[in-house]
């Protein structure tokens, strides 16, 4: 990844809080944020973005506040300890007359269990929504490096933070992969 490169993907990351990241050609780097085809069936998108309305009507039930699954429009995977998704999804706010609303929830799919860390109403293009309102829930230790650094710092410990090694695949032509250590 050149520096040009990560520095438009760590300020996508800080924009979006890592729900909308562009696919870098030609590279891969655990713990990157990248795109998943929700079309294909890699993963249970659906299964996650319905596990997080589960949560999030279990945890509000007392508030009268409900939510319908109605299909999950995006969705972004970071390989960790466990795989996270960022989704984006459509649901009903059966609270609001049905209205159809836009959310986005973190889903850790772990080894033996899958866990919601955060989910919440999508912010407007111009602000972020890292502090969650009422009926909205975030596990503070799932903040990521680029969510808890300011840019400023990122910038300047962008040498001490990341020792890349590239492997260059000929065999089977995938091409680059570069891992962070």
């Amino acid at each position: 990844m050149t520096e040009e490169e990560y520095c438009s993907y760590r300020d996508q990351v800080l924009k979006t809080e890592g729900f909308d990241v562009d696919r870098i050609p030609g590279v891969s780097c655990f713990h990157q944020i990248q795109p998943y085809n929700v079309d294909k069936k890699t993963w249970d998108y659906e299964g996650y973005s319905r596990l997080a309305i589960e949560e999030y009507n279990f945890r509000f039930k007392d508030a009268n506040a409900g939510l319908e699954f109605v299909k999950v429009l995006k969705a972004m995977g970071q390989a960790a300890n466990a795989m996270r998704f960022y989704l984006t999804l459509e649901a009903r706010d059966l609270a609001d007359g049905g209205k159809t609303k836009i959310y986005q929830a973190v889903v850790l799919s772990g080894v033996t269990k899958d866990t919601v860390s955060s989910f919440r109403l999508k912010p407007a293009e111009d602000e972020k929504g890292l502090l969650p309102s009422d009926n909205f829930f975030h596990d503070p230790q799932t903040i990521d490096i680029f969510q808890s650094l300011s840019p400023t710092s990122l910038q300047s410990d962008l040498q001490k933070l990341w020792v890349v090694k590239v492997a260059v695949i000929e065999k089977n032509g995938f091409g680059k992969i570069i891992f962070a250590m």
